[in-house]
C-alpha cells in the first residue's frame, strides 16, 4: 500500500534521473549534428607549377633555366622571363597580392573561373592587387623583370666604406591570396643573384674542391673563405697559385704567397676606396668655399 502511494513519486524520480543521464548524450549529439564551425574563410592554393629563364639578349625568350635551389646562384642584372600556374579555391571573398624583387617587373595575370570565364590583369609594383576573388579558379602569371644587383657595403675604420661581392637572396615571385579576416595561402619562388666574378670563382672553387688533395686543400679553403667575404677576384688569384706550381713544390711558400697576395689586393681595394672618399670630400669642400665666396660678394 505504501509502495502504491509512493509509485508516482518513484516514477517521477526515475524519469528525472533518466533525463539527466541522457542529457550528456543529447548535448553531444547536438554538437556533432551541427558539426564544426563552418570555415567560410578557407583559402587554398594548389597545383603549383613554376618555371623561369634568364633572357641574355632581351628578346623575351628564355636562354638558360633559373635554378631556385637554395645553394644556386643567378647572374645579376639580367632579364628574367617565365611564370607560374596554379589553382585557387576560396570560400570567402579574397584578394590576390603579387610581390617581386625583380627590378622593373611586370606581370600579366589571367584568371579563369570555373567553368571557363577568363579575365586578364596587368600588375606592376604600383598596382599589385586583384580584389573580389571567390570560388574556384585557375591563375596563370606571366612574369618578367631584371635580377637585382648583388653586393654589400662593408664599413671599415674611420668611416671608410667599400662594396663587396656577396650573393643577394631575393623574391623572384610571391603570390598571396588573403581574406579580410587574415586567412591566407602563399606561393613563393626565391633565388640568389650574384656577380659574374662570383659565379666564375665559385665554379673554380667547386672544381678545385673535387680535385683537392692534402697539398691543395688548404689553398682551396682559403679561396672559399675569400669568396664568403665577398672577394671573388682575390679567390680566383689564389687558386691560380696552384697553376703556376707554387703548391706543387711541396713547401709552405705557397701559403705565404697566397696570404701576401690577398693582403696586397685587399689593401689596394681599401686604398682605392679611401682615395675616392677623400676626392669627394675635397671636391665638396671646394664647392662649399666657392659658394661662400660667390654669395659674399
Amino acid at each position: 500500500m505504501v509502495f502504491d502511494r509512493q509509485r508516482p513519486a518513484v516514477i517521477a524520480i526515475c524519469g528525472l534521473l533518466a533525463a539527466v543521464l541522457a542529457f550528456p548524450s543529447v548535448w553531444s549529439g547536438s554538437i556533432e549534428a551541427s558539426g564544426p564551425l563552418q570555415d567560410t574563410s578557407a583559402v587554398d592554393i594548389s597545383g603549383k607549377e613554376c618555371a623561369f629563364w634568364l633572357d641574355f639578349n632581351g628578346d623575351g625568350e628564355g636562354d638558360e633555366p633559373v635554378d631556385a635551389h637554395p645553394d644556386s646562384f643567378t647572374l645579376q642584372e639580367t632579364e628574367v622571363v617565365g611564370g607560374c600556374e596554379f589553382k585557387v579555391n576560396t570560400e570567402a571573398e579574397a584578394t590576390l597580392v603579387l610581390v617581386s624583387e625583380l627590378t622593373g617587373w611586370t606581370a600579366d595575370v589571367t584568371i579563369t573561373r570555373e567553368p571557363g570565364m577568363e579575365k586578364p590583369f596587368t600588375l606592376h609594383p604600383a598596382d599589385n592587387e586583384i580584389p573580389d576573388l571567390q570560388g574556384g579558379m585557375t591563375v596563370e602569371v606571366t612574369h618578367a623583370g631584371s635580377t637585382p644587383r648583388s653586393g654589400k657595403v662593408r664599413t671599415l675604420r674611420d668611416g671608410y666604406e667599400h662594396e663587396v661581392q656577396v650573393p643577394l637572396p631575393f623574391r623572384l615571385l610571391e603570390v598571396t591570396v588573403v581574406t579580410p579576416d587574415g586567412r591566407r595561402d602563399r606561393l613563393e619562388v626565391s633565388v640568389q643573384s650574384a656577380s659574374g666574378a662570383f659565379l666564375h670563382a665559385q665554379q673554380r672553387v667547386f672544381a678545385s674542391t673535387v680535385d683537392a688533395d692534402a697539398g691543395t686543400k688548404p689553398i682551396v679553403e682559403l679561396a672559399s673563405g675569400l669568396m664568403d667575404q665577398g672577394y671573388p677576384q682575390i679567390a680566383d688569384q689564389v687558386l691560380a697559385l696552384e697553376e703556376v706550381g707554387i703548391v706543387k713544390r711541396g713547401s709552405s711558400a705557397w701559403m705565404f704567397a697566397a696570404i701576401g697576395l690577398s693582403i696586397a689586393i685587399v689593401a689596394t681595394v681599401l686604398a682605392g676606396g679611401a682615395f675616392a672618399y677623400l676626392t669627394r670630400r675635397v671636391k665638396s669642400d671646394a664647392a662649399g668655399e666657392n659658394l661662400y665666396d660667390f654669395t659674399s660678394r
